[in-house]
């Protein structure tokens, strides 16, 4: 995981963020935090984080995800969200435009 003051523009958004932008930019009709959450989970073409942080108690515990928008902009235009055609939200599974 990079450092957030490496190779990142300074527009880090969290998912809350990204969902928000994804609709006003008009990229999806709808997103939800809790969908662009559950893509990086499953997808492992997802754009990885650049910051993280985790509790002093409970290491496993995250408490803030930072993300680079561009890579994540780029990441959401790239991908084919007809139905039935991206499987990401429901087994892992990603498929890109050809």
């Amino acid at each position: 995981m990079a450092d957030p003051g490496d190779n990142v523009n300074g527009d880090l958004v969290t998912y809350a963020e990204a969902a928000r932008r994804l609709v006003t930019e008009g990229i999806r009709p709808h997103m939800t935090r809790q969908a662009v959450r559950r893509l990086h989970r499953v997808d492992p073409e997802f754009p990885g984080p650049v910051f993280r942080a985790v509790s002093a108690k409970r290491a496993d515990t995250t408490h803030l995800v930072l993300f680079e928008w561009s890579q994540l902009r780029t990441y959401f235009l790239e991908q084919d969200f007809t139905p039935g055609r991206h499987k990401g939200l429901h087994d892992g599974l990603s498929a890109r435009v050809p």
